[in-house]
Protein backbone atom coordinates (compact mmCIF):
# COMPACT_ATOMS: atom_id res chain seq x y z
CA UNK A 1 0.00 0.00 0.00
CA UNK A 2 0.58 3.68 -0.47
CA UNK A 3 0.33 6.46 1.62
CA UNK A 4 -1.79 9.21 -0.13
CA UNK A 5 0.28 11.93 1.69
CA UNK A 6 3.84 11.17 1.57
CA UNK A 7 4.38 8.25 -1.15
CA UNK A 8 6.01 6.00 1.32
CA UNK A 9 4.59 2.24 0.83
CA UNK A 10 4.12 0.36 3.69
CA UNK A 11 2.91 -3.52 4.18
CA UNK A 12 -0.76 -3.35 4.07
CA UNK A 13 -0.93 -4.65 7.64
CA UNK A 14 0.97 -1.96 9.11
CA UNK A 15 -0.81 0.72 11.19
CA UNK A 16 -3.46 -2.15 12.48
CA UNK A 17 -3.15 -4.14 15.90
CA UNK A 18 -2.80 -7.42 13.29
CA UNK A 19 0.99 -5.86 12.10
CA UNK A 20 3.60 -8.27 13.60
CA UNK A 21 1.24 -10.76 14.41
CA UNK A 22 2.45 -14.16 12.39
CA UNK A 23 -1.13 -15.99 12.52
CA UNK A 24 -4.05 -15.54 10.49
CA UNK A 25 -6.31 -12.12 11.72
CA UNK A 26 -9.34 -14.54 12.31
CA UNK A 27 -7.78 -15.97 14.97
CA UNK A 28 -6.55 -12.94 16.69
CA UNK A 29 -9.96 -12.03 16.74
CA UNK A 30 -11.28 -15.54 17.74
CA UNK A 31 -8.84 -14.95 20.55
CA UNK A 32 -10.33 -11.77 22.18
CA UNK A 33 -13.93 -13.01 21.56
CA UNK A 34 -13.00 -15.62 23.65
CA UNK A 35 -11.71 -13.63 26.58
CA UNK A 36 -15.04 -11.40 26.25
CA UNK A 37 -16.71 -14.58 26.46
CA UNK A 38 -14.83 -15.41 30.19
CA UNK A 39 -12.88 -18.32 28.53
CA UNK A 40 -9.64 -18.81 30.79
CA UNK A 41 -6.41 -18.33 28.80
CA UNK A 42 -5.11 -21.51 29.88
CA UNK A 43 -8.43 -22.80 27.87
CA UNK A 44 -7.65 -20.94 25.00
CA UNK A 45 -4.06 -22.28 24.68
CA UNK A 46 -5.73 -25.35 24.36
CA UNK A 47 -8.75 -24.54 22.06
CA UNK A 48 -6.56 -22.63 19.94
CA UNK A 49 -3.33 -23.99 20.08
CA UNK A 50 -1.24 -20.94 20.53
CA UNK A 51 1.21 -20.70 24.07
CA UNK A 52 0.01 -18.74 26.67
CA UNK A 53 3.31 -16.24 26.23
CA UNK A 54 1.63 -15.50 23.21
CA UNK A 55 -1.83 -14.55 23.98
CA UNK A 56 -0.15 -12.44 26.63
CA UNK A 57 1.80 -10.60 23.93
CA UNK A 58 -1.81 -10.52 21.93
CA UNK A 59 -3.70 -8.78 24.98
CA UNK A 60 -1.29 -6.56 25.82
CA UNK A 61 -0.70 -5.29 22.00
CA UNK A 62 -4.89 -4.97 21.63
CA UNK A 63 -4.92 -3.26 25.20
CA UNK A 64 -3.11 -0.77 24.26
CA UNK A 65 -4.03 -0.23 20.68
CA UNK A 66 -7.66 -0.42 21.84
CA UNK A 67 -6.76 1.84 24.96
CA UNK A 68 -5.75 4.58 22.29
CA UNK A 69 -9.10 4.25 20.22
CA UNK A 70 -11.37 3.90 23.57
CA UNK A 71 -9.72 7.46 24.49
CA UNK A 72 -10.00 9.07 20.91
CA UNK A 73 -13.70 7.94 20.67
CA UNK A 74 -14.32 9.07 24.65
CA UNK A 75 -12.36 12.41 24.35
CA UNK A 76 -15.24 14.46 23.70
CA UNK A 77 -17.83 12.62 26.24
CA UNK A 78 -19.26 14.98 28.84
CA UNK A 79 -20.85 13.52 31.95
CA UNK A 80 -24.12 15.27 32.55
CA UNK A 81 -27.08 14.84 35.47
CA UNK A 82 -30.72 13.97 34.50
CA UNK A 83 -33.69 13.19 36.94
CA UNK A 84 -35.80 11.08 34.31
CA UNK A 85 -38.66 10.30 37.20
CA UNK A 86 -39.90 11.59 39.65
CA UNK A 87 -40.25 15.68 41.00
CA UNK A 88 -36.70 17.29 40.87
CA UNK A 89 -37.60 19.63 44.12
CA UNK A 90 -38.66 16.30 45.93
CA UNK A 91 -35.56 14.57 44.59
CA UNK A 92 -33.15 17.44 45.69
CA UNK A 93 -35.10 17.58 49.30
CA UNK A 94 -34.83 13.93 49.69
CA UNK A 95 -30.84 14.09 48.85
CA UNK A 96 -30.14 16.92 51.27
CA UNK A 97 -31.77 15.06 53.86
CA UNK A 98 -30.02 11.80 53.52
CA UNK A 99 -27.61 11.34 55.79
CA UNK A 100 -25.64 8.95 53.61
CA UNK A 101 -25.50 10.28 50.22
CA UNK A 102 -26.34 13.25 48.11
CA UNK A 103 -26.20 11.51 45.03
CA UNK A 104 -27.86 8.75 42.77
CA UNK A 105 -25.20 6.96 41.39
CA UNK A 106 -24.53 3.64 43.54
CA UNK A 107 -26.81 1.28 41.78
CA UNK A 108 -25.15 2.46 38.31
CA UNK A 109 -21.72 1.66 39.70
CA UNK A 110 -22.56 -1.65 41.52
CA UNK A 111 -24.14 -2.67 38.15
CA UNK A 112 -21.20 -2.01 36.10
CA UNK A 113 -18.77 -3.67 39.03
CA UNK A 114 -21.00 -6.86 39.04
CA UNK A 115 -20.77 -6.78 35.11
CA UNK A 116 -17.69 -6.70 34.68
CA UNK A 117 -16.86 -8.98 37.45
CA UNK A 118 -19.28 -11.56 35.14
CA UNK A 119 -17.44 -10.83 32.31
CA UNK A 120 -13.29 -10.28 32.54
CA UNK A 121 -12.83 -13.86 33.52
CA UNK A 122 -9.70 -12.87 36.07
CA UNK A 123 -12.27 -10.65 38.53
CA UNK A 124 -14.50 -13.36 38.68
CA UNK A 125 -14.61 -15.18 42.61
CA UNK A 126 -13.55 -18.42 43.08
CA UNK A 127 -12.24 -18.59 39.85
CA UNK A 128 -8.47 -20.18 39.07
CA UNK A 129 -8.12 -17.78 35.85
CA UNK A 130 -6.70 -14.98 37.99
CA UNK A 131 -4.10 -13.08 36.55
CA UNK A 132 -0.49 -13.01 38.19
CA UNK A 133 0.38 -9.73 36.91
CA UNK A 134 -1.30 -6.19 37.77
CA UNK A 135 -0.37 -4.99 34.08
CA UNK A 136 -2.23 -8.35 32.27
CA UNK A 137 -5.06 -7.73 34.70
CA UNK A 138 -5.38 -4.04 33.48
CA UNK A 139 -4.69 -5.46 30.03
CA UNK A 140 -7.89 -7.32 30.41
CA UNK A 141 -10.23 -4.85 31.74
CA UNK A 142 -9.30 -2.41 28.56
CA UNK A 143 -9.81 -4.84 26.15
CA UNK A 144 -13.04 -4.88 28.01
CA UNK A 145 -14.29 -1.51 28.69
CA UNK A 146 -13.50 -1.18 24.61
CA UNK A 147 -15.82 -3.93 23.37
CA UNK A 148 -18.11 -2.50 26.46
CA UNK A 149 -18.31 0.71 24.71
CA UNK A 150 -17.71 -0.01 20.98
CA UNK A 151 -18.94 -3.35 20.19
CA UNK A 152 -21.38 -5.19 22.95
CA UNK A 153 -24.98 -4.00 21.82
CA UNK A 154 -26.66 -3.79 24.84
CA UNK A 155 -30.14 -5.58 24.93
CA UNK A 156 -32.66 -3.17 26.04
CA UNK A 157 -31.83 -0.27 24.19
CA UNK A 158 -30.40 -2.60 21.50
CA UNK A 159 -27.35 -0.22 20.80
CA UNK A 160 -23.76 -0.24 22.14
CA UNK A 161 -22.82 2.21 24.63
CA UNK A 162 -20.77 4.83 22.72
CA UNK A 163 -23.85 5.01 20.15
CA UNK A 164 -26.61 5.84 23.29
CA UNK A 165 -23.90 8.13 23.84
CA UNK A 166 -24.05 9.66 20.53
CA UNK A 167 -20.16 9.15 20.36
CA UNK A 168 -20.70 6.87 17.30
CA UNK A 169 -23.11 5.98 14.60
CA UNK A 170 -22.73 2.24 14.57
CA UNK A 171 -21.25 -0.78 16.35
CA UNK A 172 -18.33 -2.14 15.67
CA UNK A 173 -16.60 -5.30 15.56
CA UNK A 174 -13.29 -6.66 16.73
CA UNK A 175 -12.38 -6.92 13.18
CA UNK A 176 -13.57 -3.77 12.14
CA UNK A 177 -11.84 -1.59 14.83
CA UNK A 178 -8.61 -3.85 14.94
CA UNK A 179 -8.28 -2.96 11.09
CA UNK A 180 -8.48 0.55 11.59
CA UNK A 181 -5.22 3.07 10.20
CA UNK A 182 -4.02 5.99 11.73
CA UNK A 183 -1.08 7.74 10.60
CA UNK A 184 0.75 8.01 13.14
CA UNK A 185 1.14 4.34 13.17
CA UNK A 186 2.16 3.75 9.31
CA UNK A 187 4.61 6.60 8.56
CA UNK A 188 5.75 9.61 10.72
CA UNK A 189 5.42 12.97 8.10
Amino acid sequence: MKCEECGTYFYERKGTVYYGIKKPDYIFDQVMLLLMMRVAIKDITRFIGISEETIGRWIKKAAGYLQALHDRVLKDLEVTEEIVFGNEKEIREILEASPVSNRINTSIVERMNGTTRAKVSPMVRNSYSFCKKVEMLEAHLTIYFAYYNLIWIHSRPKRTAACLAGLLSKAYTFRELFELRTPEFICEH
